[in-house]
């Protein structure tokens, strides 16, 4: 799916684009997800982009109480749920 995604928006870069993390033999896709929020924010963040990232769509964790929280924490907070995962939004930081 991530690669049919990449050849359909080959105009992105590393600030616009589709990353993905998996390590799913040793944590649970939440888990990848939450250990990685300090890193998507230090690299698309208020001190890495210009406008920062207001808007993260999640495919593969559901939306859970956990990941909201952890998301609110970050300013997130309209959350919307969807068959394949989430996108969580913000107002800009």
């Amino acid at each position: 799916m991530v690669r049919r995604l990449w050849s359909e928006h080959p105009q992105q870069n590393h600030l616009t684009g589709i990353t993905t993390f998996d390590d799913f033999e040793s944590s649970s896709p939440e888990d990848i997800l939450l250990g990685q929020l300090d890193t998507i924010d230090l690299h698309h963040g208020v001190y890495s982009a210009n406008p920062p990232y207001n808007v993260i769509e999640v495919v593969g964790t559901p939306l859970t109480d956990r990941v909201k929280s952890e998301l609110s924490e970050y300013g997130f907070n309209e959350f919307f749920a969807s068959p394949a995962g989430f996108t969580a939004k913000r107002t800009e930081p």
